[in-house]
């Protein structure tokens, strides 16, 4: 009899046991998903979440309560263009944007690398003469200005080694696919192109100017 009451008893112990437990399951995976404002504790973040300040906000690290700070002097931006060669720009470059002149010496190997340079990375949006008839500009492709307009004439070498090295409007930059001295002699092309379509006629050969008087 005793034996009896027991197994009731144990019996009715295992089925509340068991709701006990399917409630407490429902109730942990129901909750599952749902956000929330307070953030997981974390017994050992390691370098997975790490504290941090966001930018323009308050911290009690320094004295003035500013996040942002200023860059010691004679700091050289890191990553600053992403399209550069060696992954920053250098100072180099900086300074190079304000040259009236470029800093090389033009000789006719300079020239030629320069055609080169142009042939294979300009010539398809600015043709081959730098009018800005590349045949881009066939498949729908905005034209760009031609080299040959007052405006570009007048630009320093060192404005137009910014638009290569930066890009500008929906030109990209080109700085990580050519190197300092591929730029300058590029341009140095450029303004022989600019040369040819603007060269007085007192200045070309006499044979030279007999046969384009013929051509016309």
């Amino acid at each position: 009899m005793k034996r009896m009451q027991i197994d009731r008893v144990l019996g009715r112990f295992g089925v509340l046991l068991v709701v006990a437990l399917a409630i407490t399951t429902v109730a942990v995976l129901g909750v599952r998903g749902q956000t929330s404002r307070v953030p997981p504790r974390e017994f050992d973040k390691g370098m997975v979440d790490q504290p941090k300040s966001k930018v323009q906000s308050k911290t009690l690290a320094f004295a003035d309560g500013r996040v942002n700070r200023t860059p010691p002097e004679g700091t050289v931006p890191w990553g600053d263009n992403p399209f550069a060669v060696d992954g920053a720009r250098a100072d180099d470059d900086y300074s190079a944007y304000d040259l009236e002149r470029m800093p090389y010496m033009v000789g006719e190997e300079f020239v030629a690398h320069g055609q080169a340079i142009y042939g294979r990375y300009c010539a398809l949006c600015h043709g081959a003469v730098g009018d800005g008839e590349g045949i881009t500009t066939k498949f729908g492709m905005n034209q760009p200005p031609t080299y040959h307009s007052d405006a570009l004439r007048r630009m320093t070498d060192g404005e137009m080694y910014q638009v290569i090295t930066e890009g500008k409007g929906t030109m990209g930059p080109l700085a990580g696919r050519l190197t300092r001295e591929d730029r300058w002699a590029a341009i140095a092309w450029v303004r022989v192109l600019q040369h040819a379509r603007n060269v007085p006629l007192d200045r070309i050969p006499e044979a030279e100017r007999k046969k384009l008087e013929e051509t016309e």
